[in-house]
């Protein structure tokens, strides 16, 4: 249908085209057949002059003026064309000859006045100025009517007289008529041949068209049986195609898709290892055949984001085909492995006891720890394992995937290497919902509160600035630590909103600290790695900044050098964004990270400071040395964490480190008791 459609559209277009040529040609075809007129009147009046200047010539040139005439007219008369005339006059309007009205021989007519205009006058002036084309009103002899007539007129050589020539506008539009007819029906004839090859194409095509829906059709019903196959989870069959055409590559193509979708559904595609559901599925096999222990092993990488980070992906992807591969080498063949993510899972069938299952662990992890090679890079892992296990028939594969992954979480909450899953860490992992709960209803209540600690210049004793703490204080638990809590809000995705709590009471007390005279005081707000991350955090800290009113000066962000080496790229473009809304940035606890510290001079950073457990161990002396010059040198300020003896508040100074903050000076105080402590102190 829409081909037909499509044809009938093509042959109006040509048709409308026809016209619209008609219409343009039938005008630029009146111009060139009266161009083409002019130009004959010209040729032949120039040739007849010359003609008659010879004659002229030839009769001696000095005879008198009558017999000349006599002579032009005669001549005149006798050569006439059968078309047109040829007129004669000579300078001051006298007939010489005029063969249509021959009694006007003789006459003047330089007074001859046609519809206002003088025509002998104009000719005579004409033919004195070396001759030209004219278009004047004349009565047509044939017609009585006076009408609009082209012609040319010429001087005759060394003579008073002038030889003229023309047409009368009616019969040249009786030529263009006869043109046009003639146009007229050959387009009607083109335009029924294309009318009957038309009919002829579409009756072609209509059957080709047919015949190749047809094809088409049983070829894609062929296909849809094959998805629907699909659907129905039956992906080990084939389509079939006798044909060498495009169908037969479509239909090869889809074979080769069910067979890769046939490997990915039991397959990783990065290892070639099982995935989870090859090993759900022979798990089930084993469900009621297998009277021994079944044992689930989870293994996690625990420093893995941070080598995916640091070295990039490609690596981080090596990094796991590699210890696919180690992990092959090490396990036996009875024992099945399967990637889920950055974690691998492996199910053992054995008559081990716990206690065996623990050496196997610690004999695996100690084989995984065994340094990788990549790119020549030298990349330590530290594996941990989660383990799981039954004897019954009666829990799931899913339910022991879930206790290995509880128990993988206990390992890494207890710093552990390996643990095997017991009942007691489900109640623990309920404490840690409900902690949870409680902590979102608090956000409700405003159970939060901050608290600021003063950060000294311990070269004049002045407080130089404080950084803001959180602290939670519960009606039914009193004051909880934030190492409790913070955790959880991390791992839980609160710490986005408290985040932007304590941000903004930071900013609102430091708008009320620069009101009351405390205008170089800075304050020191900690942002967490989810929070630098999260795509509305610069948005957020630009508007916070801006409703408070403060000067972004003397807000300083602190973030850990593990947040700032997670995505290298991202951090340097978020902090040189930040940087250039005014804001101050701090590396804290440097040294306890995994940071190069070529990363240094990439980042925009204006402080670091210094872990408190260096600050607070002698043998530690060195290297806090050391990150003091090494700041100076790169005017970066330094501020040292938790000096709490006047030994390390001396040992400081001598090194110049120039800010400190610890209980040497002041503990973290409220919102009041802080104001008190300022005025005090400076």
């Amino acid at each position: 249908m829409s081909f037909i459609v499509s044809m009938l559209l093509i042959l109006v277009m040509v048709i409308y085209q026809f016209e619209n040529l008609r219409a343009d040609s039938h005008q630029v075809l009146s111009e060139e057949l009266l161009n083409q007129k002019k130009d004959k009147y010209k040729l032949l009046v120039q040739t007849r002059a010359e003609l008659l200047a010879q004659l002229y010539q030839q009769n001696g040139g000095d005879i008198f003026k009558e017999d000349i005439e006599s002579i032009f007219a005669r001549f005149n008369e006798e050569s006439n064309l059968e078309d047109n005339y040829f007129f004669i006059y000579d300078l001051d309007g006298k007939t010489v000859s005029l063969p249509p009205t021959p009694h006007l021989e003789g006459t003047n007519r330089w007074d001859l006045e046609v519809e206002g205009r003088n025509l002998l006058q104009e000719m005579s002036k004409l033919a004195h100025n070396g001759g030209g084309e004219i278009e004047y009103p004349y009565t047509n002899p044939v017609t009585g009517e006076i009408e609009m007539k082209f012609g040319y007129i010429e001087p005759i050589r060394d003579t008073d007289y002038f030889i003229g020539s023309g047409g009368y506008e009616s019969s040249f539009y009786t030529i263009l008529d006869k043109i046009k007819l003639k146009i007229v029906e050959i387009r009607r004839g083109i335009i029924y041949s294309i009318l009957v090859l038309f009919f002829i194409i579409s009756t072609i095509m209509m059957i080709i068209i047919i015949d190749i829906s047809n094809y088409i059709k049983k070829n894609i019903n062929v296909i849809i049986e094959g998805f629907k196959e699909v659907g129905r989870g039956n992906i080990e069959f084939k389509l079939k195609n006798k044909s060498n055409d495009e169908f037969q590559q479509l239909f090869s193509g889809f074979n080769n898709m069910l067979k890769q979708i046939n490997y990915l559904t039991y397959n990783d595609s990065l290892t070639g290892l099982p995935n989870i559901k090859f090993l759900h599925n022979r798990f089930k096999a084993d469900y009621e055949s297998c009277k021994c222990f079944k044992y689930i092993f989870t293994l996690g990488l625990n420093n893995f984001d941070i080598i995916n980070s640091n070295y990039g992906y490609k690596v981080g992807n090596e990094l796991l085909k590699k210890v696919s591969d180690r992990l092959i080498d090490i396990l036996d063949e009875d024992i099945l492995i399967a990637r889920n993510d950055i974690e691998f899972i492996f199910y053992y069938k054995t008559e081990l006891k716990e206690e065996d299952i623990l050496i196997f662990g610690n004999k695996v992890l100690e084989k995984l720890r065994v340094p990788y090679d990549i790119d020549n890079n030298h990349i330590y892992l530290e594996p941990q394992l989660g383990i799981s296990y039954t004897k019954r028939s009666d829990i799931s594969f899913d339910e022991l995937i879930n206790k290995s992954k509880v128990a993988l979480h206990f390992v890494y909450a207890d710093k552990n290497d390996l643990l095997i899953h017991k009942a007691y860490m489900e109640g623990k992992l309920s404490d840690r919902v409900d902690l949870e709960s409680k902590m979102r209803q608090a956000m409700k209540r405003e159970e939060f509160l901050l608290y600021y600690q003063p950060i000294i210049n311990i070269k004049t004793n002045k407080v130089v600035g404080l950084e803001a703490l959180i602290r939670w204080e519960s009606p039914g638990y009193g004051l909880i630590s934030p190492g409790k809590f913070i955790p959880v809000a991390e791992s839980t995705g609160l710490i986005i909103s408290l985040g932007s709590w304590v941000l903004e009471k930071s900013c609102e007390k430091l708008k009320s600290l620069e009101e009351k005279g405390y205008s170089d005081m800075f304050i020191s707000v900690n942002i967490s790695p989810k929070e630098f991350q999260h795509p509305d955090f610069l948005e957020k800290v630009e508007l916070i900044t801006e409703e408070t009113g403060i000067d972004p000066n003397n807000l300083k962000l602190e973030m850990t050098e593990r947040t700032t080496i997670e995505d290298v790229e991202y951090t340097i473009e978020m902090l040189n964004k930040l940087r250039s809304l005014g804001l101050k940035i701090a590396i804290d606890d440097f040294g306890t990270g995994y940071s190069s510290l070529a990363y240094l001079n990439k980042f925009s950073i204006d402080t670091l400071k210094i872990d408190k457990s260096f600050i607070q161990s002698k043998d530690n002396q060195e290297i806090v040395k050391v990150i003091i010059m090494m700041s100076n040198n790169l005017n970066l300020e330094v501020i040292a964490e938790g000096v709490e003896t006047e030994e390390q508040l001396e040992f400081l100074l001598e090194n110049q480190c120039s800010m400190s903050q610890g209980y040497l000076f002041a503990k973290p105080m409220g919102e009041e008791e802080v104001v008190e402590f300022l005025e005090d102190h400076n």
